[in-house]
Order: C-alpha cells, then structure tokens, then sequence
C-alpha cells in the first residue's frame, strides 16, 4: 500500500513541475524571451533543486542565471511567479478553512489574522 501512495506523489509532482514550467513560461513570454516549454521546466526544476538548499527557498532566483537574457528583465518573471503562487496558497488555505471549521469564532480570528497579515505584507513591500 506504501508503494501506492510514493507512485502517486511522483505523478502529481511530475505534473506539478509541468504546470509550473508552463506558466513561467507564459511569463517570459509576456516579456519577450522566448524559450521552449521543456527548457522552462528543465529551469523550474534546476531553481527548486537550489531552492531546497537555501533559507527561504531564495534560490529559485537561480533560474534567471540559466537564462540567456538580461537578469534585470527576467528577474521580475521569477518574484511574480512566486507572488502568484503566494496568493493561490492563500486562496486553498481560505477554501479549506471555510470548509473544515465549524467554530465560527475561531474561523473569524483566522481570516482576522490573515487580513491583518495581508495589510501589513502589502505595506511593508509598497
């Protein structure tokens, strides 16, 4: 049963790093570097591997080195990406919360604190 559930985390983390190569590269195509959509998940891939290694995962910046253009136009495509991935985190953990919690009040505090840590996210990077 053990090898079930390791066969099946390989195939969604397969998928994971094709759909991740997919949209940075739509990314990079909204500013004109084109490259192709395994060379994007080769690159994905590469920038998870440092990502692992280093604190705060800052190491996926590695993926704009592998890339053939000016790192300050394809640095924006990697911090958007990770933005991207910040708020659809957000938006599965909302989901669930709402769909788990049966305690209104502490589902309340919840999405108090999370509002809270969005406002103060936002001002700190503006």
């Amino acid at each position: 049963m053990q090898i079930f559930y390791c066969l099946q985390s390989y195939f969604y983390l397969f998928h994971y790093f094709i759909l991740s190569g997919n949209k940075w590269k739509l990314l990079l195509d909204e500013i004109n570097v084109k490259i192709k959509f395994w060379q994007a998940c080769k690159i994905v891939l590469m920038g998870t591997f440092y990502g692992i290694l280093t604190p705060a995962k800052s190491g996926e910046l590695t993926r704009i080195y592998f890339l053939n253009e000016p790192k300050s136009k394809t640095l924006p495509s990697v911090l958007l990406d990770k933005i991207i991935d910040l708020f659809a985190l957000i938006f599965l953990s909302l989901l669930s919360i709402t769909l788990l919690f049966t305690n209104k009040l502490l589902f309340a505090i919840i999405i108090l604190i999370l509002i809270l840590g969005f406002i103060l996210f936002t001002s700190i990077t503006s």
